[in-house]
């Protein structure tokens, strides 16, 4: 077994003799980090690598760790380096049992925890800045406590000088190993194949589709929405490797809920009914995750760091900060980019020293969100969506215990919001297929339509192939309609008004619809009218206004076809000729390549088509389609 802290003896937290001893209780231990330094020595033990040895010797000093057992196998580990030793679990036990301090350091049980504390030996930088780090705070609070001891003394006057110099001494140690605190590759250029060669592949995922090891995931929703609720299934989830939502599979791992709102005996109540609604059974998640109760502690994330950096990287795969609002440290303004980047600067910083999923439950800001853009939703200023890496916003449905869940994801595609409905039997959120994620709670005092969510805006109009053809038979009929209905019918269909008029002026020229009548009165159909009819109230001269819109409206037509002024010629001739007569004049003059004689082509096209009419009637007269009797079916027609 591993000797408690009282059978080691001295440990590096305590001062020189003649000082005062630092406090030893479990409630005032110095600084340390059991775990760091068991990792650290674990990734030495299976690296098999020299060099990696050596750079360990030149990150970590051996009074720098805290439990005297890791001391003796670090001391083991460099002896071995030094006779140039190969080193694996197996030389190890031989080079402590040789030195007769195998048992004292716990034997078989403690060098199988520390080989089992990690799977692969490329964090070990991380683990010696952590060993070194709580080393500093030891030697910082030794020497506080050895300058009071002194300044107590009746002869305070020289040590009181020592104190200080002591002091000094301290300072200028500190602000060298600040200085060197950091690994010195970290801020160094590489080349890009180096770069591609040592990043072969994406970091494995957390959350499918939504999240990976080491991103910063922001859960954004307003005040009293169950968003805890919502973040304490996913976590759950997690640990117990269970589908979150039924939609998003998870990679499974230990979790941490660091939470600064709520009660503890709430926070048991809330783990066992989401546990209960979830269908899990205790064994899955008692023992899965842990949890940091800091109601009332007033810790912000400055305060928060070292705790997060003492955890060795891959202990946590999700680390749940519950709320983001709590940690803001002093001065800090939510609405400045600037404070806004140095608070998720440390929240990256948590997720690559620990490579776990932190997500931070964010607040957004009075009101109704329901016209805002997923990214502009969290309060404070915009830096808090670029910083992130996901996001997950909840808006409030307009049916009662429903939200709408956005996404805004930077290494997945894109997400179609969807529906989670509340069941208040079992206290959990579920996914709701049945539920239009575009029907957002409105403000009833704005009034309007909410903006449609991304993703399920509704096709355009202009996706539509609305050809001419398609026009006609859509909305026109053998009997006249007038341009009013038609236009109201096709917008009801999606049909912007530039198609509509399109549509209409297309079909007219290709002859597909036929038009009735004049100004206000003007009705469609896809019969063709008599030519020679006259319009009622006979032909009469275009005022100004209606010589200049037909004008317009025949340039547009025909526009590269003709001139000006014979678009001006041909609008003229829009209310003493049909409009077949004048499309027929058209197409010949096109075909001729020749627009100097429009008034002939019109006449001659007229002249063609009262041809064609008489030769109808002629026909017809000749011809004369039999009256059947009224008793007697005729039978013959149908043959």
């Amino acid at each position: 077994m591993v000797r408690s802290t009282s059978e080691k003896g001295k440990s590096n937290g305590q001062t020189e003799p003649g000082g005062p001893a630092l406090a030893t209780t479990d409630e005032t231990l110095p600084p340390h980090s059991i775990e760091a330094e068991i990792a650290f020595l674990g990734s030495l033990t299976i690296c098999d690598d020299p060099a990696i040895i050596d750079d360990a010797r030149q990150r970590v000093s051996r009074d720098e760790f805290y439990q005297a057992d890791n001391q003796i196998i670090f001391d083991a580990l460099l002896r071995m380096r030094d006779q140039d030793q190969s080193i694996d679990a197996v030389t190890l036990i031989a080079e402590l049992t040789r030195a007769k301090v195998y048992e004292e350091i716990g034997g078989r049980d403690y060098i199988a925890t520390i080989l089992g504390s990690i799977p692969s030996h490329k964090h070990y930088e991380s683990y010696a800045r952590v060993i070194r780090e709580t080393a500093t705070r030891r030697k910082t609070i030794a020497a506080c406590h050895d300058a009071i001891w002194k300044a107590y003394q009746p002869q305070a006057g020289q040590l009181v000088e020592e104190a200080a110099a002591d002091a000094a001494a301290l300072a200028e140690q500190l602000t060298k190993i600040a200085a060197t605190a950091a690994p010195p590759t970290a801020f160094r250029a590489t080349s890009a194949g180096q770069l591609v060669d040592e990043n072969p592949e994406q970091r494995p995922e957390a959350i499918y589709g939504v999240s990976r090891f080491g991103d910063v995931l922001n859960i954004i929703a307003g005040s009293k929405a169950r968003k805890s609720w919502l973040v304490l299934s996913l976590l759950l989830c997690f640990v117990a490797r269970r589908v979150w939502l039924g939609l998003f599979a998870t990679a499974g791992g230990r979790a941490l809920l660091i939470d600064n709102e709520l009660h503890p005996s709430t926070i048991s109540f809330r783990i066992r009914r989401t546990a209960r609604g979830l269908g899990l059974m205790p064994e899955e998640w008692r023992d899965a995750f842990d949890v940091m109760s800091l109601r009332g502690q007033g810790m912000n994330i400055d305060q928060l760091a070292p705790v997060i950096r003492s955890f060795p990287p891959g202990k946590y795969g999700l680390i749940v900060l519950d709320a983001g609002y709590k940690l803001y440290p002093p001065g800090m303004d939510e609405n400045s980019n600037s404070d806004m980047t140095v608070f998720y600067d440390r929240l990256i910083e948590f997720a690559r020293v620990t490579g776990a999923v932190v997500a931070l439950i964010h607040h957004s800001p009075k009101g109704n969100q329901s016209a805002k853009d997923p990214t502009a939703l969290g309060a404070g200023a915009s830096a808090a969506s670029r910083s992130t890496d996901s996001i997950l916003a909840m808006r409030d449905h307009e049916e009662q215990d429903c939200c709408v869940i956005d996404t805004v994801l930077r290494d997945f595609p894109p997400l179609k919001p969807f529906g989670l409905r509340w069941s208040h039997d079992t206290l959990t959120w579920s996914h709701d297929q049945l539920l239009d994620p575009t029907k957002l709670k409105r403000d009833p005092a704005k009034g309007g339509r909410p903006k449609k969510a991304d993703g399920e805006k509704p096709a355009k109009a202009e996706a539509i192939d609305w050809t001419p053809e398609k026009f006609v038979g859509e909305f026109i009929t053998v009997t006249p309609i007038s341009r009013t209905l038609i236009e109201a019918t096709a917008a009801s269909k999606g049909m912007s008004a530039r198609q509509i008029r399109t549509c209409i002026t297309l079909a007219e020229h290709q002859g597909l619809m036929f038009r009735h009548g004049a100004g206000p009165a003007t009705t469609y159909s896809t019969a063709k009218p008599d030519l020679f009819t006259p319009d009622p109230g006979g032909p009469r001269p275009m005022r100004p206004k209606e010589a200049d819109a037909a004008a317009k409206k025949t340039a547009k037509l025909f526009r590269g076809c003709f001139t000006k002024e014979e678009c001006d010629l041909l609008a003229r001739n829009f209310t003493t000729y049909t409009n077949a007569v004048v499309t027929d004049a058209v197409d010949e003059l096109r075909s001729r390549h020749d627009t100097s004689s429009v008034v002939d082509v019109l006449k001659a096209c007229e002249a063609k088509a009262l041809s064609e009419k008489n030769s109808a009637v002629a026909i017809s007269n000749a011809h004369p389609p039999s009256t059947p009797s009224k008793s007697v079916p005729d039978t013959t027609a149908h043959s």
